[in-house]
């Protein structure tokens, strides 16, 4: 009777070492893919960022290029001056 009961307990001991065995795998398993997951996301923003800045960087260019072609076509112009006209006395 000793000896059954030491069984039941021994088989129930590696009943549940196999149920924890399982249960870490599929925890570490699911922790691998919402770490893939998170590397995918931070990828992703990083290139989001990157385009992102390079266009805020093309218009930046673009408007420091127009505004200086104002300028060119300004300084181009002659100079209209305002008539004098003589005050009446």
């Amino acid at each position: 009777m000793l000896q059954s009961k030491r069984d039941k307990f021994a088989s129930a001991t590696q009943q549940a070492n196999e149920k924890f065995t399982k249960a870490a795998a599929r925890e570490a398993e699911f922790l691998r893919e919402k770490e893939k997951l998170f590397q995918a996301d931070a990828a992703k923003t990083a290139r989001l960022r990157a385009l992102r800045l390079a266009k805020e960087a093309a218009d930046r260019e673009a408007l420091a290029k127009e505004t200086e072609e104002k300028r060119a076509e300004a300084a181009a112009r002659p100079v209209r001056r305002a008539r004098k006209t003589v005050a009446s006395q």
